[in-house]
C-alpha cells in the first residue's frame, strides 16, 4: 500500500495502534488526518501534552514561549513521516505479539505506541539546537596532549559538551544518579531525596521479543569524544543534535516526574505519597500514572536518540575517529544494531533512514512534502523476513544510496527490487 493509505488507515480506522493515550479518538480520523499532514509541529506538540510530558519541548526550564517554533516544518513531517513508517516496522515484525517492555510486579507492560512516541517524535527534537550555529562553542581541542591523568583529560574533554547543557539547564544524566547537591548538603531537601532515588535505578529493560538492555550502547566517554568530533572534525561544525536531544529528553522526563510528584503531593496536603508509585491530575482532570520503573525506559530512550546519531567510520573518517578515541566506531570494531539485541533502536535507525519526504527538502513547500506519502509504496514480505519500498520518482537513487548505507551500521541486507523498488531483508 501506499504510504499515505496506511497513514490514513492507522488514523482513521485504527489499522495500528498509534494513539497511547486515546487522546485524539479515532471518530475524529480525518480531522486527525488532516492535522497530521498539515500542521504536524501540532500534533507532535499535543502528543507530549496529552501525555503530561510538554515540559520536553522546553529549551529553557522557564520557556514561556511556542516550544515548537525553532523546529522546523519540514523536520516536523519528517518526524511524523518516520513515526508512521516505525508503526508500519513493528506490525509487520510483529504481528501476533506486539513489540513491549515487560514490568516487575503489578505494572502492565509498556506497549510500543508509549515507547515509539517518545522516541520517534523526539529523535530529531535537538535540532532545535543544532539549527543554531550561533551556539556552537569554540572549536579549540581541549584535549591534553601528552597528558596521562585521564580524570583531567576527560573533564577537558568535556568542557563543550557542559557549555552546551548548561546552556540549556540540562541537569540530569543517564550515565550517572543525582549526587553532588544530596551529598554537599547537610540537610537534604525533600526533592533532593527523591531525585536521589529515582536517578538511581538500574533496571535492565526487558523486550517482549527477549531483547534485554543492560546498560547504554554507548559510554559517557565515547558520546563526549564524538560529540568533539562533530565540533572539530567535519567541514560545518554541529552540535550534534542526537546527543543533545537526548540529554534534553532524559533532563526533562525526570523533570517532569518530580513536577508530577510535588504537585501530587500538594493537591492532597499529603507529603507521605508514595514517590515511586503514583498518579497526578494534569490541567484537563486526567489522572497520569507516574511510577519508578518508568525511569530505567527513559534511560533506554535517551540512548536510542543519542546513538541514532553515532556513525560508525569510513574509510575517509577512520584516521580521526582513532585520534578522537572513537575505536568502537570503526568498522571492523562496530557492533551493529539488530532487532533481535535492540528493537527499538533497530526500528528508528531504519525508520529515520528510509522515511522519503527529507529527501525533498527545500525543493517543494514543507506543507506539501506529505503528497511524497502517495509515491511512495511499502510493503512486508513476511516469508522473507524483507521491507520493499517503492518510490518511483527522481529521488529514487539518493533513497537506495540512503537505505544501502543501513548496511553499514544495522543488521540487514539491502538490494535493488524491480520498478524502483529497495529490498530491505531483515539478518
Amino acid at each position: 500500500m501506499t504510504l499515505y493509505n496506511f497513514v490514513k488507515n492507522a488514523v482513521t480506522n485504527g489499522y495500528v495502534d498509534w494513539d497511547y493515550y486515546g487522546a485524539y479518538g479515532y471518530g475524529n480520523g480525518d480531522r486527525t488526518f488532516d492535522m497530521i499532514k498539515n500542521n504536524p509541529k501540532t500534533f507532535i506538540g499535543n502528543y507530549f501534552i496529552n501525555g503530561s510530558k510538554n515540559l520536553a519541548l522546553n529549551l529553557t526550564d522557564n520557556d514561556i514561549n511556542d516550544p515548537m517554533a525553532l523546529f522546523s516544518d519540514y523536520r516536523a513531517i519528517h518526524t511524523v513521516s518516520a513515526f508512521f513508517i516505525g508503526l508500519f516496522i513493528e506490525k509487520s515484525l510483529n504481528n501476533e505479539r506486539s513489540l513491549s517492555i515487560q514490568l516487575d510486579g503489578d505494572q502492565q507492560a509498556m506497549p510500543f505506541s508509549y515507547l515509539w512516541f517518545l522516541a520517534c517524535l523526539y529523535h530529531d527534537y535537538g535540532y532545535c539546537i543544532e539549527d543554531q550555529n550561533n551556539h556552537v562553542p569554540n572549536k579549540k581541542m581541549f584535549y591534553l596532549s601528552g597528558n596521562n591523568n585521564k580524570k583531567q583529560n576527560f573533564f577537558c574533554e568535556y568542557r563543550r559538551l557542559y557549555h552546551v547543557r548548561n546552556k540549556y539547564h540540562i541537569r540530569h544524566s543517564i550515565y550517572s544518579g543525582y549526587h553532588t547537591p544530596f551529598v554537599r548538603r547537610t540537610n537534604p531537601s525533600f526533592s533532593d531525596k527523591v531525585l536521589n532515588d529515582i536517578t538511581r535505578q538500574k533496571q535492565k529493560v526487558y523486550f517482549s521479543n527477549d531483547a534485554i538492555i543492560e546498560e547504554p550502547r554507548y559510554s559517557s566517554g565515547l558520546v563526549t569524544r564524538y560529540f568533539n568530533y562533530c565540533l572539530t572534525e567535519l567541514d560545518r561544525p554541529v552540535i550534534n543534535h542526537g546527543i543533545i536531544g537526548g540529554q534534553l529528553f532524559y533532563d526533562r522526563m525526570i523533570k517532569s516526574y518530580l513536577t508530577a510528584y510535588e504537585r501530587s503531593v500538594a493537591m492532597h496536603n499529603n507529603p507521605n505519597i508514595d514517590h515511586r508509585d503514583f498518579y497526578c491530575e494534569d490541567e484537563d482532570g486526567n489522572y497520569k500514572h507516574f511510577f519508578v520503573e518508568q525511569i530505567p525506559v527513559f534511560k533506554h530512550i535517551t540512548d536510542c536518540i543519542i546513538a541514532h546519531n553515532i556513525w560508525v567510520a569510513d574509510e575517509s573518517s577512520a584516521a580521526a575517529y582513532q585520534r578522537y578515541g572513537l575505536n568502537k566506531l570503526l568498522p571492523d570494531n562496530f557492533d551493529k544494531i539488530s532487532f533481535n539485541t535492540n528493537p527499538m533502536l533497530f526500528i528508528l535507525a531504519i525508520a529515520d533512514t528510509i522515511e522519503p519526504c527529507k529527501l525533498f527538502n527545500g525543493m517543494i513547500p514543507d506543507n506539501m512534502l506529505w503528497r511524497v506519502w502517495k509515491d511512495c509504496k511499502i510493503s512486508y514480505n513476511k516469508k522473507e523476513s524483507t521491507f520493499i519500498i517503492n518510490l518511483p520518482n527522481d529521488k529514487f537513487d539518493k533513497l537506495y544510496k540512503k537505505a544501502k548505507s543501513l548496511e553499514l551500521w544495522v543488521d540487514v541486507a539491502c538490494q535493488l527490487g524491480e520498478n524502483q523498488s529497495i529490498e530491505i531483508k531483515v539478518l
